[in-house]
């Protein structure tokens, strides 16, 4: 794409991206990690279950892993992003319930945090020696320290136009994904005719509710195969009938089979 650009490093199972533009890329609205972002520049909407929150230059997002949200992207060649994707990680297990326990979008951002993210942004794009990606992730440990001791920035849920519905939906679907239901079953549930449904949940959520609900479901499936669960006798547990449209599933969302997360 003409109008992308991305700088990308990685350390110690941290990925860390400068971009400007949208990536031809789409990522999965709901994945196995966890995602900081520092908007710098552009025009877009952040999406989540509870969230629907024009952006402004210089806020930080904090999105748990598995954690639906999508970014509809209005200004494309000017949408400038610091993105930090990363797994459990060891040595900072304990700070992760403090920092990364749930969605949350800081716009009056603190010097401190304000500092340690320029500082990050300026070494991802000027800087290309062999201390790079020390140097970033040693800022990464004090954002993460810093997050922890900021608890009060974080901006208040703006809840959806559709709220009852939307969030009683999206409640019966976290209790029932694993079970084989449709969306005639939700619609049936909610007291709305299925095209309603249907719709209300693309608006409001950005995804077709098929979409999000096979997305739990792979999250859920990758996490029972990470703790050793053979992939072919688990299908069921997930919401399928057979596992010909359980593999294919997965393949889709995470390119690769069932089979290689073993």
């Amino acid at each position: 794409m003409d109008n992308y650009f991305e700088q990308k490093t990685s350390f110690n199972q941290i990925s860390f991206r400068y971009a400007k533009g949208k990536s031809l890329k789409t990522g999965n609205e709901i994945h196995p990690f966890y995602e900081i972002l520092f908007y710098i520049d552009g025009k877009a909407t952040f999406l989540s279950e509870n969230f629907k929150e024009d952006l402004e230059k210089g806020t930080l997002l904090i999105i748990p892993k598995e954690t639906y949200h999508k970014f509809l992207i209005k200004s494309e060649k000017d949408y400038i992003r610091f993105v930090i994707n990363f797994p459990d990680i060891e040595i900072i297990k304990p700070l992760l319930p403090m920092a990364m326990s749930e969605i949350k979008i800081i716009k009056d951002v603190n010097i401190n945090l304000r500092n340690i993210l320029s500082r990050m942004c300026n070494i991802i794009s000027y800087e290309k020696s062999e201390t790079t990606t020390v140097n970033l992730y040693g800022s990464f440990l004090s954002l993460i320290s810093e997050i922890c001791i900021d608890t009060k920035s974080a901006i208040e849920p703006k809840f959806r136009e559709k709220e009852l519905l939307i969030s009683k939906c999206i409640g019966f679907i976290d209790n029932n994904y694993t079970s084989p239901i449709t969306v005639d079953d939700i619609a049936g549930e909610m007291f709305v005719s299925p095209a309603t449904l249907f719709k209300c949940f693309k608006n409001e959520l950005g995804v077709s509710l098929h979409k999000y609900i096979t997305e739990k479901r792979m999250i859920y499936a990758r996490k029972l195969i990470l703790q050793g669960e053979n992939p072919t006798m688990i299908y069921t547990r997930c919401g399928y009938n057979d596992y010909s449209s359980f593999y294919k599933a997965y393949v889709k969302m995470f390119s690769h089979s069932p089979s290689k997360d073993k």
